[in-house]
């Protein structure tokens, strides 16, 4: 009987979604401000557990998950 894997896959965030990641991650250190257009990639971002949302109004940063998931898409490219 063999062993059933299972692999922990990214959920589709999109191409809209993807770059507002990317806008975010390179405005590091600080926090990046979402208007009303960029907010539905921010919650599909927010969702997937690759931003997070701070205590600054409309503030957000890439966490580790958002930063491999970039390396991994940086790798592919």
């Amino acid at each position: 009987m063999m062993a059933a894997f299972t692999f922990d896959t990214d959920p589709p965030i999109g191409g809209v979604a993807r770059a507002l990641l990317r806008r975010v991650f390179h405005s590091r250190p600080e926090p990046v401000q979402i208007n009303e257009l960029d907010l539905p990639a921010a919650s599909a971002c927010v969702r997937a557990g690759m931003l997070c949302f701070v205590g600054v109004p409309g503030g957000y940063v890439v966490t580790f998950k958002g930063e491999a998931y970039l390396d991994r898409l940086r790798r592919c490219e």
